[in-house]
């Protein structure tokens, strides 16, 4: 009688082991539906702000009829979910800093000085030789501009922040 219980403990215990080890092994998976859901939702941020290029500017606007930078980026992500601030200071004050060089699609990008924020816009493409924003600037309204490119804003990029997941 001995031997069959010790043998009834031994066979049931070893699936229940298995089972335990083959659960932790599903966590990367779910890293990478969460990756891959984040993608997504950075793609449907995008696609949202080009809908609004060529709309004009309007000092103090949020809305379609008008914006100004930070009424923009804060209308585009309400839109999605995700609330920001109203002005680009407080925009600048959330989120995860990011260095420029470690920008994606659907980061914010702030402009200044080292005194203030002036201006935020969206991160459409980030590499090392082009960074491609969606922003809102008073001489065009919504556009599309390359920044690295631009003597202006070149000079006046400070940092991005990661508000994707806020």
């Amino acid at each position: 009688m001995k031997h069959f219980i010790y043998i009834l403990i031994v066979t049931f215990s070893t699936p229940l082991a298995s089972f335990a080890n083959v659960e932790s092994n599903f966590f990367p998976v779910e890293l990478n539906f969460n990756k891959k859901k984040e993608r997504e939702r950075r793609k449907k941020v995008l696609r949202f702000a080009k809908e609004f290029t060529g709309a004009k500017y309007k000092y103090g606007g949020a809305s379609p009829a008008g914006f100004d930078c930070s009424g923009y980026t804060h209308y585009v992500f309400k839109k999605m979910g995700i609330n920001l601030n109203r002005s680009s200071t407080q925009q600048s004050k959330q989120g995860k800093k990011k260095k420029i060089k470690d920008l994606k699609p659907a980061d914010l990008v702030f402009f200044g000085n080292k005194r203030s924020i002036q201006h935020v816009g969206i991160v459409l493409e980030a590499s090392k030789e082009e960074l491609y924003v969606i922003h809102c600037s008073s001489s065009g309204g919504i556009m599309i501009q390359e920044v690295y490119g631009s003597p202006y804003w070149s000079k006046r990029l400070l940092f991005g922040k990661e508000v994707i997941n806020l």
